[in-house]
């Protein structure tokens, strides 16, 4: 059977309201957050992992999205984390 991955790609956007390589992109992006939340890894890590080539691309398309880099946005969670812990003592 051949069909023409363009074809392929309208029919995905047609059903799912997105281009695949949105939904790609979303789905590497969501694993990286999930990835990040381990603060074994490195950013590089991070991103190989979640399937991007380069970190640098990576730190920027997630800053693009989520408007924080990849640190910073781990940073943040640590912060709120541990605001949440302390609350419970007050």
């Amino acid at each position: 059977l051949r069909v023409h991955p363009g074809h392929i790609s309208r029919l995905f956007a047609r059903q799912s309201g997105e281009t695949f390589a949105a939904f790609v992109l979303r789905a590497r992006l969501a694993r990286a957050l999930y990835l990040l939340g381990d603060p074994a890894l490195n950013i590089s890590e991070v991103a190989f992992q979640s399937g991007f080539t380069s970190p640098s691309h990576f730190a920027h398309v997630f800053k693009k999205r989520y408007g924080l880099t990849p640190n910073g946005w781990r940073a943040r969670q640590t912060t709120d984390n541990l605001k949440r812990k302390m609350s419970d003592f007050a």
